[in-house]
């Protein structure tokens, strides 16, 4: 018993008209085996093409809705941060602290734990390459362009969810952050 899945028939006229061209010596050899589709090299290519499209628009709407995620987590976890030390930040102001000092403490604080989360991310990402191996074209599983490119992206996006709340935290009035206790 023989299972034909595809057959390739090259032309040189009109694709349109070779379906019934076709389903006649199938049908004589084996009249059992039916002929369902018949389309162009160009079509089949096409379908493929549509195929990894889809894919690339799906995982890349996955990859743009992680980020948004480490925005805000970033942005809530340092807003929380601030709001647990506006009495420090209040003494701190009141002492003679600057509004600049200020904004750079906070911002340090949210950096170490922006390249600790990319350190794991980068190890993590790496472990994980081999499974991604398949889906990529004309890249190679470490190519140090595309990591160095995500990593100043999620970078800059962990930046500007703390730049926020450290610019909030240096214009916390003294007596107000003393009052709120």
């Amino acid at each position: 018993r023989v299972l034909l899945t595809s057959v390739g028939v090259r032309t040189d006229g009109n694709v349109s008209g070779i379906d019934t061209t076709l389903r006649s010596p199938v049908h004589e050899v084996l009249s059992s085996l039916p002929v369902s589709r018949v389309r162009s090299v160009e079509d089949y290519a096409s379908g493929q093409v549509q195929d990894l499209r889809r894919a690339t628009i799906l995982l890349s709407a996955f990859g743009l809705i992680a980020v948004a995620l480490a925005l805000f987590g970033i942005f809530g976890v340092v807003s929380n941060l601030v709001r647990q030390r506006r009495i420090e930040i209040g003494i701190r102001m009141a002492l003679g602290a600057q509004r600049r000092g200020i904004l750079s403490l906070v911002l340090r604080q949210g950096a170490t734990v922006i390249l600790v989360g990319l350190a794991i991310g980068t190890f993590g990402a790496l472990a994980l390459m081999r499974i991604v191996r398949g889906l990529l074209y004309g890249v190679t599983t470490t190519d140090p362009l595309s990591f160095a490119i995500a990593l100043v992206v999620l970078a800059v996006v962990g930046l500007v969810a703390c730049y926020v709340p450290a610019r909030g935290a240096s214009r916390i009035e003294p007596m107000d952050a003393l009052r709120s206790e």
